[in-house]
């Protein structure tokens, strides 16, 4: 008997795809979402044929994934948290080096404090909330907590994002009101 489902990967195809879709945005950088052992199918394989077709930003969902990641990267690639980091986290991750994200004002002074006991400058990028609900600082607030995070040391307010849940349809009218909303806080 043969298997219903089979998953066929052409890594080919995925770093030519990469390098069409970094073309078009240029001199924007694209993030390649590597989260959950790349969706299940193995981090590795992936991580290691975009680095090759130049890709060399990755988002990653949490602490162990960002480590993870950074093992199979050697250092040719910066890897960011693109959900919530936790207090207990928060150390590791400045001293590796991960990009984390700010979501709130007390995260972000958790973040500065590490940093600056560290010795270093954390890179992070505001996460903000446009409608989805779940993580991020809400709209209402974002100016605000942007500029009172940007006053801390030892941070580098490099970044903004957002998450659309449904953004495989850019027509859908709550992702056009995300993206507006977005572009509205980032101007």
């Amino acid at each position: 008997m043969k298997k219903r489902v089979v998953v066929e990967i052409d890594l080919k195809a995925l770093a030519r795809n990469y390098r069409k879709i970094a073309a078009h945005v240029r001199p924007m950088k694209v993030l390649c979402v590597l989260k959950a052992n790349a969706y299940g199918l193995g981090v590795a394989d992936y991580a290691k044929a975009l680095t090759k077709a130049g890709c060399t930003m990755f988002g990653v969902a949490d602490a162990f994934e960002a480590l993870e990641l950074q093992e199979i990267l050697k250092g040719r690639g910066e890897v960011q948290m693109l959900s919530a980091v936790f207090p207990d986290e928060i150390s590791e991750m400045v001293r590796a080096g991960v990009i984390l994200p700010i979501t709130d004002l007390a995260t972000a002074k958790l973040i500065s404090a590490a940093a600056v006991k560290a010795k270093k400058v954390a890179k992070v990028h505001f996460k903000l909330d446009t409608g989805m609900g779940r993580l991020g600082i809400l709209a209402k607030d974002a100016l605000d907590v942007m500029r009172e995070v940007k006053r801390l040391p030892n941070l580098d307010c490099e970044g903004v994002f957002t998450h659309c849940p449904v953004a495989f349809t850019p027509q859908d009218p709550f992702t056009k009101r995300q993206i507006a909303l977005f572009k509205k806080i980032v101007a």
